[in-house]
């Protein structure tokens, strides 16, 4: 007599509603596929309820069966008489033979034949195949891919910013997630856990953001096409790529003096996507490319940064330096991003006034410059005031930092009350009423800054007067000084707050008679230059460069 039977394992795999989706619909699936096949198995085989198929089958019930060694009355059941399920001799529940739970033959749990649970073939809990805890392929606790502990992708700890997860005892460590570059909103977070280290007095805030520049530094080598050295320009560092030499090759080169971002606090000429944009120069250009490692704040307040730079193109603009690195003294740019950008626009002027430089720059480029410190709420410092990468409140730290150590003149910055009688008459070089073209200045009104007459107790030598050099501030200038200066390059971006600082300079430049290319990136955002290197080339940043090496082909 042939019995239908049906199995079902749904009960077995009701799932936590906690479980992700994709896994929940995997689990699911195997759930339901398992089930139809052991049913389309089971109903294949005849169920008979009488006894003694075999010699030593145990039968069901009292008759003695077809074999006189049949025993009768025996509660069990099967076809088999050591199977429990009695649907196979050697296997426990009798599903399969040798797998101990009956479903596959040599998994422990009978799901999967080499997975210890059963659910992947190499996983210990068979989640995923190389995750311990089986719920993320690389992380120890299966948690997040790239924690160690596996609570947070970026924390080795209990909370984000936490290496030992209970509190921020290594800040530099715990602000790790943050040179993650796919996290768009790197700065910021990392920016947040220097304000809470610095409150916990475990760390100086640039003492943490500087871990940003030791995740990307690389050291720069020398490969099959440029050459690369580290040398001392009048006791400066830097670092200087060249074409390697051809046979009989005797041509003048171009120059590239680099000036590297960071705020003027972070930063390095041996950054990664800096090597990179050197070596693409180098190739593209045929050029000579000096990159500048400046001393930093807050060790090193202004003017150090700027006169470290300054006495490193002066050294390189010698006829016998020029000489040795076989550049044209007629074709030497300086360039920089940011800082590096403010540091560029601020040597080209100072080149021009000094009355001992023979040789001069041909061109400069400024990408997405930071040009003036008086006003700190134009358009695009309000716009732009949380934008990632560099929200306003990062950028007035960065401009603290650089003056002064003193937390209140911080505090009068992010107010916007910084300025003093010094400053307050070069006010009307940064009127953004004035210089800001309609379509950049939005729903925004002009509302000129407050002049204070001392600001948190900092005296006139002091801070409130850096603000007024035209070497930290070189917007401030008239234009008599403006008219004198090389061709330039102006790089800007929507989503930065400097934005307005490069645009309102290359509306002055173009007013005082200077040749000025002013390319906008209606979707560009603040470091953009930064992403070319894996894992996040991104478009724009190689668009960047392109249309930046393009632009001195034809100009220098």
């Amino acid at each position: 007599m042939n019995l239908s039977l049906s199995i079902s394992f749904y009960p077995y795999f009701s799932l936590p509603p906690s479980l992700p989706p994709p896994l929940s619909l995997s689990l699911c699936f195997l759930s339901s596929l398992t089930t139809s096949l052991l049913n389309a198995f089971i109903h294949s085989l005849p169920l008979v309820s009488s006894p003694g198929l075999f010699p030593w089958s145990l039968p069901l019930v009292s008759s003695p069966g077809l074999f006189p060694w049949s025993l009768p009355l025996v509660s069990s059941p099967g076809l088999f008489p050591w199977s429990p399920s009695g649907l196979f001799p050697w296997s426990p529940s009798g599903l399969f033979p040798w797998s101990p739970s009956g479903l596959f033959p040599w998994s422990p749990s009978g799901l999967f034949p080499w997975s210890p649970s059963g659910l992947f073939p190499w996983s210990p809990s068979g989640l995923f195949p190389w995750s311990p805890s089986g719920l993320f392929p690389w992380s120890p606790s299966g948690l997040f891919p790239w924690s160690p502990s596996g609570l947070f992708p970026w924390s080795p700890g209990l909370v984000p910013w936490s290496p030992s997860g209970l509190v921020s005892l290594l800040p530099r460590l715990s602000a790790f997630h943050l040179s993650l570059p796919l996290c768009s909103n790197m700065p910021l977070r990392l920016s947040l856990q220097a304000d809470f280290s610095e409150l916990l007095g475990l760390k100086d805030y640039m003492g943490v953001m500087m871990f940003i520049t030791f995740a990307e530094r690389v050291v720069p080598v020398s490969d099959q096409r440029v050459h690369v050295t580290e040398e001392l320009f009048d006791e400066v560092e830097v670092v200087v790529y060249q074409p390697k030499l051809q046979g009989g090759d005797t041509e003048l080169r171009r120059a590239v003096i680099y000036l590297h971002g960071g705020g003027w606090c972070l930063g390095s000429a041996r950054m990664g996507p800096y090597d990179l944009l050197a070596r693409q120069m180098v190739m593209d250009l045929n050029s000579v490319v000096v990159s500048v490692e400046y001393r930093l704040a807050p060790e090193h307040h202004f003017p150090v940064p700027y006169e470290d730079v300054y006495r490193a193109v002066k050294h390189f603009l010698q006829s016998g330096v020029l000489a040795q690195y076989s550049v044209d003294p007629g074709r030497i740019a300086v360039s920089g991003d940011s800082a590096g950008g403010n540091l560029a626009a601020a040597v080209s002027q100072q080149l021009q006034q000094d009355p001992e430089q023979q040789l001069q720059l041909k061109v400069q480029a400024l990408l997405y410059p930071v040009l003036q410190a008086l006003d700190l709420n134009t358009p695009s410092y309000q716009q732009n005031q949380n934008m990632p990468i560099l929200p306003r409140t990062l950028m007035v730290r960065f401009w603290s930092e650089y003056f002064t150590s003193d937390k209140t003149f911080f505090r009068a910055m992010m107010t916007n009350t910084h300025n003093s009688p010094d400053s307050a008459a070069l006010l009307k070089f940064v009127n953004w009423s004035a210089f800001l073209p309609e379509s950049y200045r939005g729903k925004y009104n002009y509302s000129a800054p407050v002049v204070a007459l001392s600001v948190g107790g900092v005296g006139s030598d002091g801070p409130s007067r850096s603000i007024a050099d035209p070497r930290a501030s070189p917007l401030l200038v008239p234009d008599a000084v403006l008219r004198s200066l090389p061709k330039a390059y102006v790089l800007t971006c929507e989503y930065d707050v400097l934005r307005d600082d490069g645009v309102m300079y290359a509306a002055r430049l173009r007013r005082a008679g200077v040749e000025v290319t002013h390319e906008h990136y209606a979707g560009g955002f603040h470091g953009a230059l930064m992403f070319t290197m894996w894992p996040t080339d991104f478009l724009i940043g190689r668009t960047m460069t392109e249309n930046l090496i393009r632009w001195l082909q034809h100009n220098l």
